[in-house]
Order: C-alpha cells, then structure tokens, then sequence
C-alpha cells in the first residue's frame, strides 16, 4: 500500500512559534454511500503553557427573578469567578458585567468581586454590552489577545435578535433546574463553542465548568485562522463534508473545496471526514487527492495515507466516523422539545433502535475492538436512560452535542461519572469512638447509611408506577350544608314570627278600632281601660317579636357570610386538590398507570381500574370515569361548567371523577321560600358527604384489591396507594389494616383527622403529612412524596449486618425508625429491610455493637462486615460491602454520627407523644418533657430537620402560656402538636 506523510506548518505570533500538525487518512476497505471516507486531522500544538497567548475574558453574570434558580446561586457564583480568576495572570485582562453594570478591563489581581443581584435586563442586552467589550478592543490586540465570552445565566429570553456572527466565542452555562437549555445551547452553537451545567445533584460546580475554563484560558492560542483546501483530479469529486459544525466551501465542479476548522486551542485536534467519490483505484488516491494547509503564512501540503482495517490509523478514522454518526443520532432527538411524557420512551426507543444498528456496523467492531468507542457507547446509554426516566435529557444531550460538535474535550459527565463498574447505591459506616469507652449502655454506636444517588436516574431504568389515589374529601359541603340547615332553620323560625307579629298587628288594628267609641263614652271607663291594656300589651308583644325577627335575620345573613366563606373555602380547596392531582399526572409517564377511587361513589360503582397514562389510556379513563361521575354529582350543570372547561387531557379525567364543587351561582337564583329552599337544598346523600370511615375502609380494600388483580408480575410494576382526606373522623383507627403495599396519607391544613391519617400511613411504613401549607400552597412534604414514587430505582432493598464470629464482637440493638429490623440469636448477624430506594434518597441506621475494647478498633473493619443488597428495575440483583471507618471527636465524620442519632432520637420521642393510646392530657405533659429536651438538640446544630423539629416545639411551648379567650383552642393545642410531631417523623424516611 503506498503510504503518505503527515506535515507540520509552522509560522510566528508575537515572537513565539506556534505549529500545526496535519495528517490525513483514507479508509479504502470502507465504502460509504458518499464514497470513500478520508479523515483530514488537524492539531494546534504548543510547546508549553507560558506560550499561550494572553486572554481577555467577559464575564456575564446573569439571573433573572421569577425563573428557577438554585438556593445557593450567589455561592456558585462566587466560586465560578474564583475558579476564573484564579486560572488568569498579569497578562489577561476580565470584564464582568453583573446586572446592567458594565465592568472595564481590569487585572485579574485588582478584581473585585461584584455585588450580586438579580437582573432586570434582558439577556440580550447583557450579551449585547459583553460583545461590545470585545469588539471596540483595539486591532493591536484583536490580534494577539485570545477573546471569549463566558455566560452564566438562568433566563429563557428570546435570542433571536442578536447578531450572531459578532459573538465569536461565547461559552454558555445553565443552572441545573433553570429549565433554559435551549436558549444556553442557541447562545453558544452560534460560534461552535460549547455549553454545559453549572451545578450538580449536590449543589457544587460542575467538572464541565472547571475543564471547560481550564481549557480556554490555560490553552489559549491567538485566533490564527486555519485554512484547509482539497483538490481532486480526473474521475475524483468531493462528494459530501460528513463532519457537522464546520464551514466549508465546495466549487460548482465539486472539485475542489476550502474549510475553516476550529483548531485554535492548543493541543486540540480537529477531525474532519470527507467523502470522494468517482475514485477507480483507491491506490491511485494519493496522486489525485491532495490536501493544503495554510497557516498564518505558511501554506503546506499534506499527502494522504491509506489505511486499511487492523493499523491504529485505520481504527482512528472508524471511531470518528461512528461518532458523527451518534451525533447525527443525537440531533435528531435534540431537534424539537418533547413536552409529552408519551413521545419519551419512544425517543429512547428509538436511540436504542439506531445506536444497536450502528454497533452492528463495520466500523463500529473496528473501532470497539480497540477500546475506541467505549466512552461513546456508555453515553449513548446514558442519553437512552435520561430520556425513558425524564431525568435532565435535554441539558445532558445538548451540552454533549455542543461539545462533539466542535470537537472540545469532553469532560466527566455533569450529573455523575458513570460506568458499568460504579454502584447503583453507595454505603457509609462510621464507628463513634471516644478514649474511654462511655457509650450508649447497649454499646458502640456505628452509623449506616445507605445512600441512592440522585444521578441513579442515568444509570437504570426507573421502575414503573402503579398509583391509586384515593379521595376523601368533601371539600367542605358538609360544614356549609349544616350551616344551609341552620340558616333555613332561622330563616323559617323569622316567617313565623313575622305571621305571629302581622297576626298581632291585625289584632292590635281591631282593637283600636273597637276602642274609639268606648274613648267618649265615660259609663264605659273600665272596659276603655282594659281595652288599652290588651293593646299596650300587644304592641309590647309586636315589639318583642320585631326584635326576634330581626334578631334571627341577623343570624341567618351572618350564616349566609359563613356559607359564603365556606364556599369560598370550598373553591381553593378543591382548586388546590386539582393542583396536586395534575402534579401527580405530571409526573406520571407512560410507563405508569393510574386509578382513582373516590370514597363517597365507591360503593355505587367501584369498577375503576388501573388505566395507562398514554393517549389512547387517558381517553378510556375518561370516558369510564365520566360514567362514575353521575353518581358523584349533585349539579349536573354545576359539573359541566365547573369541571369540563378545562381542556388539559389529564385534568379532564380527574375532575370527571371527583365531587364538583357546589355552585356558588345559588345565591343567583329566584327568590322561594325558606321552607321549599328547606327541601331543595339538601342532596340525597348528604348523609355520606365527606365519606364515612367503613366507606374509607372499604375504598382502601379495593384499592388494594386492584393492585392485587393486576395482570403480569408484580415484582415488575410498583404499587402505591395515596389517601388525601379532610375527613375528621377518626373512627378508622379501631380498623386493623394490614396493606402489602405502601399507603400515603395527606390531609388538608386544619381539616382532616390526625390520628386517623396517622393510622393509614403507619399501618404500611407510608407518609402522613399535610397536602397544603397555611399560604394554601402544594407541600414539599407531598411533592417529595410523589416525586420519590416515579423515580425509585432499586427495590427490595435489604442490609446485613454481621460480625465475625472468630471475636467478642456481638450485635446489641439497632435504631432504625419505622424500619423493620431482626438480629439472629447468636448476636452475630441482623438485617434490616429497607424496601424500595428513589434516587436522591439518604436511609441512615444507627447499631448499636457491644464487647468492644479500646484496642479493638483498629481491627473494627475486620470484625463488623455491613452489606446492602438490592434489585433494580431490570430484575436484576445486585450488592455493594462497604468499609467500617473508626471516627472520633474532631474527625471528619464524627459529626455525622452525632446528629444521625440525636435526629432518630427525636423521631422515637415524637413516635412516643403520638402514640393513639395516650391521653390529649399525656400528650401534652410528654410534649413538655420533649421541649424541655429541646436544647440537646443543640449539639446537631447542623440538622435542618432538627432546627425545625426544636422551632415547632417552642413555639407551641409558647402558645401554652398565652392568654387565650376561645376554650376550643386548650383542646386544639395538642391536637396540633400531635400533627406537627407526627408529620416530622413520618417524613424522616423520605429524607
């Protein structure tokens, strides 16, 4: 085979050489539909980092109010200027435009770092003032200064008006939720530059951010254009650029061509495939194919070598070439936004489907061969992933379509650093040791925790969802009916005073009229005089009833404002229960399905099953639960209006099952009788609204039934029951239950029964908390809730604990909240079942280890072997061992012990207050115990939960021992401090 050469051009920048290395291979055992592939490979060199030219960076700080944007913004932004300034010296200059100030040219030693805030200008006007720097630099330093544009940005504006050609080089970050991939991506393709995240999972600077400033200040080179010509003779034509993101020129003839690739930075290589066709002796092709290099001022010419299946040059171009394929993959995915749920798997699928072909292909096998591919093939899984969890698809696929596209070195991942070999879930043990041993009584306390990385949603596939809700809510009817029923009551009670009081003005009218002919006749003075007395006495009668009247008016328009109120109540709270259903479909994908079973209609037709949350599933659900809907409704009228002008899919389906709301248009209607009013406003069932506890009951059998009867393995769908309830009766709690699946439990804010949901929820291990907050906002609590159900990844989920038997070593007791735990006779082994796992979940348990001496601890990691056992998604099992560590006072992780068992400690204390079998009275007097202790708390300064858990507490210490007028509020105190302590514990295994 005849073989080519490489060169290498070199010319002069400000007194230092700068040299292009140039190579160029034609694959002749490959025939693409184009033709021949040749890969023209371009490399800026540079002999060492002082060489670099100097750097004038802008940096546009950008965050705009009402978008999403993390807690610590400020501080990620902080450590994004260091970062940058950090990397610069005495020879770069910075800009930094925060908010509307612009920044001059300053050194980075004299930087100061701005004040931050947020933006009220657009994004394009910040970019605007950032280019405007750049572009009125002189031309002296045009030339020999690197210039590059750095944003940071939450904000979705519209970019179109910019004009793109004058940003040359403009890095574009995101925030992780900010929701404005597109826009980031649109500002940094312009000019082939790259974008990526700003933040992870954990709230830290992203290696994307590090490399990518690293790479363009430390690598910078002067913006020296490279040229590339290629000149075909006889039958050879160009016949396609296969590499995407590079500017070309092709002649009419096809010819020849010229290119401009990005190989300004130093040690960077560009590859580019080109495709020939028309070639009749591919070992002709180096006499008819040349390749020219200019450079500065040096023009080379660079002769192509042929290769073939087995040289390392061979399996270099076969790697490029399945590269721009999966680009090609990739973009086509990119092209347009899927805001349904429906259209991502089928994107996954679909990447699967193209990804297995191109493997298939010859160059593909080449390429794995030599280990060439195998990053890519791990990316194109975890883009398959992000797309079927819906878990940060677009920023991932377009932060790595911006990098392939310009061919930037493709840093770690933004979310995790993923491979085959790295753990689904990650353990954490840390041994408490002080010098004498003082201890808990039953012994050494050792932390487990078993910790499922938020990222876990790019490394599997998420288990389906199997979901029923069930509704127990009246939305407040029969609080307004009883208040209608009194109101009438009044109203009626007034007509019949009024009768009595018009009776005794008639009778009053015919007794004056008697008396006038009694007034002049004197032989008639004592019947006169009785005469007046029966007419004073009924005008005191009149009076006295007129009084009544008014009186009872009184109360019923007073009633009338709390029916008002009430139906104003009703509103929110039914508009809030829509919201946190349409959160639940939201969240959904096609993947899960969904029932919904409202109380108070189970009994009239309990048909409802599992539909799937596609199209076609929501169209069925509608349509079946639209029959349900008739015999939930009490105006039909009402419903259409209320419920079937929302034109959401999802919404549509949830409405039609649920209670509507009861019409404020009453108060519109023609005026009747408070008598016929009597009769007519009372629905037929207004004994069942709200839903009785045996309805309840019975509702959550069914549930569980349906759950039960599904088709197929179950161990392959999860199944959860969600309760939302503002029922007050907590009769419930006399029912034994024994669900086998997990069971939430939400009540609305000061209406529902705690001890009744608290039931529900501890009976499976499930959640109880409140479904609003007192600003009547969707809780954090609820949304945890939901989001940890649509994003579990491991199920089963079990640690075993077990000490060699070779020592005295033995197991004492465990402290593992709701979790249920067994220690084997020997005290040599125990397990803990800790059951599903959602990404982003922290289980923490603490053992208790006895028989342990001073000396023992070095060998601690030999004695105590700890293990978490799992099976994800795929059904396939899977176990991580971890590493005792010992930690003692003033370590790294000492810490971390100290407040995981002050923290279970308080959830066994709120465990113990709420205890159904206590008293109000015992409650109160162990709350006061728990305020007193309080202060402990202290020493786990660092928890969030317990700064909470210790603020409720003395607040409602507080509230004890203020002056209070309304006797119902001493009975509603520990009432409330039972919901409060409930609801911490109950929400701890969630966080």
């Amino acid at each position: 085979m005849q073989q080519g050469s490489s060169s290498s051009s070199s010319g002069r920048i400000d007194g230092k050489f700068k040299t292009v290395e140039a190579k160029a291979y034609a694959k002749v055992d490959v025939i693409h539909s184009g033709g021949i592939p040749v890969m023209v490979s371009i490399t800026a060199l540079s002999g060492t980092t002082e060489q670099r030219a100097p750097v004038d960076l802008v940096v546009v700080l950008h965050v705009r109010e009402g978008c999403n944007v993390p807690k610590n913004w400020k501080d990620l932004l902080f450590e994004a200027m260091y970062t940058i300034v950090a990397k610069l010296d005495d020879r770069d200059r910075l800009a930094v435009i925060p908010s509307n100030r612009l920044t001059t040219w300053m050194s980075a030693r004299r930087f100061v770092y701005p004040q931050l805030v947020t933006s009220k200008t657009s994004l394009t006007t910040a970019l605007e003032s950032a280019e405007s720097i750049l572009y009125g630099r002189k031309d002296e330093d045009k030339k020999i200064r690197t210039g590059c544009i750095i944003v940071i940005s939450n904000s979705n504006d519209n970019i179109d008006s910019l004009v793109s050609w004058r940003l040359r080089s403009v890095h574009a970050f995101g925030f992780r939720d900010a929701q404005n991939a597109r826009t980031m991506h649109k500002i940094s393709s312009s000019r082939n530059c790259s974008y990526a995240i700003l933040d992870d999972e954990h709230g830290q600077i992203t290696q994307s951010f590090f490399a990518t400033i690293s790479r363009i200040i430390t690598s910078a080179v002067a913006a020296m254009p490279v040229e590339i010509k290629l000149m075909c003779e006889q039958t050879v034509v160009l016949h396609s650029i296969g590499t995407p993101g590079v500017s070309y020129y092709i002649s009419y003839d096809a010819k020849s061509a010229i290119m401009w690739p990005n190989a300004h930075l130093a040690g960077m290589t560009t590859n580019i495939i080109v495709y020939l066709g028309g070639v009749i002796h591919p070992r002709d092709l180096p006499q008819l194919f040349t390749v020219h290099v200019k450079y500065g001022n040096v023009l080379d010419k660079v002769h192509v070598q042929l290769v073939k299946e087995g040289s390392d040059e061979s399996r270099e171009v076969a790697a490029e070439i399945v590269r721009i394929e999966a680009l090609e993959i990739i973009a086509g995915i990119t092209t347009e936004d899927k805001h349904d749920w429906e259209q991502l798997p089928v994107a996954a699928h679909y990447l699967r489907e193209r990804w297995t072909r191109l493997e298939d292909f010859k160059c593909s096998r080449e390429a794995r061969a030599a280990g060439l591919i195998s990053r890519l093939a791990d990316e194109m899984r975890e883009m398959e992933l992000r797309l079927y969890n819906n878990y940060y698809w677009l920023e991932y696929m377009l932060s790595w379509q911006s990098h392939q596209l310009c061919q930037l070195p493709l840093p770690q991942p933004f979310m995790h650093n993923q491979s085959n070999n790295d753990p689904l879930l990650q353990l954490r043990i840390l041994a408490k040791a002080e010098g004498k041993i003082t201890e808990h009584q039953e012994g050494i306390p050792v932390m487990v925790r078993v910790m499922a990385s938020d990222a876990g949603l790019a490394m599997v596939e998420r288990a389906s969802v199997d979901l029923i809700l069930v509704i127990d809510a009246s939305y407040g009817v029969k609080e307004k009916e009883e208040k209608t029923r009194e109101r009438v009551h009044l109203l009626i009670k007034a007509e019949e005073m009024e009768e009595e009081h018009n009776k005794a003005k008639n009778m009053v009218v015919e007794l004056e009229q008697s008396l006038k002919p009694l007034i002049k006749a004197k032989e008639k003075e004592n019947e006169r005089m009785e005469m007046e007395g029966k007419i004073t006495q009924k005008r005191q009668e009149m009076n006295s009833m007129a009084n009544e009247m008014r009186r009872l008016r009184y109360q019923a328009m007073e009633l009338k404002k709390d029916v008002d109120k009430v139906m104003k109540n009703t509103e929110e709270r039914l508009g809030l229960l829509t919201k946190a259903i349409k959160l639940v479909t939201d969240k959904l994908s096609v993947m899960d399905r969904l029932a919904i079973v409202p109380v108070q209609s189970y009994v009239t037709e309990p048909a409802t099953g599992l539909f799937e949350m596609s199209k076609q599933g929501l169209i069925e659900t509608s349509n079946k639960l639209r029959k349900l809907s008739m015999a939930l409704t009490d105006n039909k009228a009402a419903q259409v209006c209320k419920w079937r002008e929302q034109k959401e899919k999802a919404m549509r389906i949830i409405r039609n099952c649920l209670h509507s709301a009861p019409s404020s248009s009453s108060s519109t209607r023609s005026p009747r009788s408070a008598k016929s009013e009597s009769t007519a406003s009372m629905p037929a069932h207004s004994t069942d609204v709200g839903g009785s506890t045996k309805m309840l009951h019975k509702a959550l059998m069914y549930a569980m039934k349906v759950l039960d009867d599904r088709r197929g393995r179950k161990e392959d769908r999860l199944g959860s029951i969600i309760v939302i309830s503002d029922n007050d009766d907590d009769s419930i709690c006399m029912e034994t239950l024994s669900p086998s699946y997990m069971v939430h439990a939400f009540g609305f804010y000061g209406t529902h029964s705690t001890r009744a949901l608290y039931h529900i929820a501890s009976s499976s291990n499930g959640i109880y908390n409140i479904i609003n907050d007192d600003s009547n906002q969707i809780t954090e609590a609820f949304r945890s809730c939901v989001n940890k159900m649509t994003s579990t990844i491991s199920v089963d989920t079990k640690v075993e604990i077990m000490c060699n038997p070779s020592c005295n070593v033995a197991l004492s007791t465990i402290e593992s909240a709701q979790f249920r735990y067994s220690i084997g006779n020997d005290r040599k082994s125990c397990s803990v079942l800790v059951g599903a796992l959602s990404a982003g979940t922290v289980k923490n348990f603490i053992i208790y280890v006895d028989n342990v001496r001073e000396d023992d601890y070095d060998n601690l990691s030999k004695y105590i072997t700890v293990r978490v056992k799992w099976m994800h998604a795929m059904n396939r099992m899977k176990e991580l061992e971890g590493q005792v560590v010992v930690v003692r006072d003033g370590i790294d992780g000492y810490e971390e012990v100290v407040e995981t068992i002050t923290h279970l400690e308080a959830v066994k204390i709120a465990s113990d207050i709420t205890d159904p079998n206590h008293s109000k009275m015992a409650m109160a007097d162990m709350l006061q115990q728990m305020c007193i202790k309080c202060p402990d708390f202290e020493r786990s300064a660092g928890d969030e939960r317990l700064r909470w858990l210790k603020s409720q507490m003395q607040k409602m210490e507080a509230d004890q021992h203020m002056e209070i007028t309304d006797p119902n509020d001493y009975i509603n105190m520990p009432a409330k401090a039972d919901s409060v302590l409930q609801r911490y514990g109950h929400f701890q295994h969630m966080t």
